[in-house]
């Protein structure tokens, strides 16, 4: 039986740094083989602000798994429907964007987890298990130890709630979405207004009380990352796919510009 460990889990809950890279424009399979060679723990397909669908997630999820890192998607708001098709198709994690309230987050668990913890149901296979049952326990249980549910705080609804998001049974990972966060507390994209230190706070605080992984994101600048290891957050993503090419290209083609004008001038 082949089975497929959830590496970015394991790692997220012994509070290890947890590194990945963000699909959000190249659905060719290279691009899965390509991060996991690079030393990533994890992909993260993003289906909340591009047109990559389950289909394209699934064959990106099964790359992933057979390079052995973690294949995550984040859905849609409320497109529960698309996130049990993406468990089905092989995602470890699924990632549930504009969580504000506890009754949202059991909501996420009921449709992202398996019974007894969800509402979820299979028979006796899984392609996480290479189509073979677990050893020892019920599918569903293994399942739910294999999962990992993320639940998004963007807005000072969800933060004033954090508690009992943080709380809920079957959630793995509190992310905040920084960017949209600051939108809603009035001081949009200041991520060094005392406010947005303060939400963090609060938000790693009910994490680790509550036992769940942290990732503070939706930052850029290495100084505000590193800002959100201080308060525990072990979760980062380091790009992605399509700012990160265009970015390299751009460099390179100035550093031949700045050459070829000095050779040229020379000659």
């Amino acid at each position: 039986m082949r089975s497929y460990r959830n590496l970015a889990k394991e790692r997220l809950l012994r509070g290890e740094m947890t590194f990945g890279f963000q699909i959000r424009v190249f659905r060719d399979l290279e691009i899965a083989r390509a991060i996991a060679a690079s030393g990533f723990h994890f992909i993260f397909i993003d289906l909340e602000h591009t047109t990559l669908d389950a289909s394209d997630a699934s064959r990106l999820a099964l790359v992933a798994l057979e390079a052995g890192i973690t294949p995550i998607a984040r859905i849609a708001e409320g497109d529960y429907a698309t996130a049990g098709r993406l468990i089905d198709g092989g995602l470890q994690g699924i990632v549930v964007p504009h969580v504000d309230t506890a009754e949202q987050a059991r909501v996420a668990v009921a449709h992202c987890k398996y019974r007894p913890l969800g509402t979820r149901w299979r028979g006796d296979t899984s392609i996480h298990f290479g189509w073979a049952p677990p050893p020892a326990e019920p599918l569903g249980a293994a399942l739910n130890d294999l999962l990992m549910l993320t639940v998004m705080i963007e807005s000072e609804e969800g933060l004033a709630n954090i508690e009992e998001i943080a709380a809920t049974e079957g959630v793995d990972v509190i992310s905040v979405g920084t960017s949209d966060l600051t939108g809603s507390m009035g001081v949009n994209g200041d991520f060094s207004h005392p406010r947005v230190t303060e939400a963090w706070r609060k938000i790693a605080a009910a994490a680790k009380r509550h036992g769940k992984g942290l990732r503070l994101g939706g930052v850029k600048k290495h100084e505000d990352i590193v800002r959100t290891y201080e308060l525990g957050s072990r979760m980062v993503i380091t790009g992605n796919d399509i700012t990160t090419i265009t970015k390299a290209m751009r460099a390179d083609l100035e550093a031949l510009k700045l050459q070829a004008q000095s050779v040229c001038a020379a000659h």
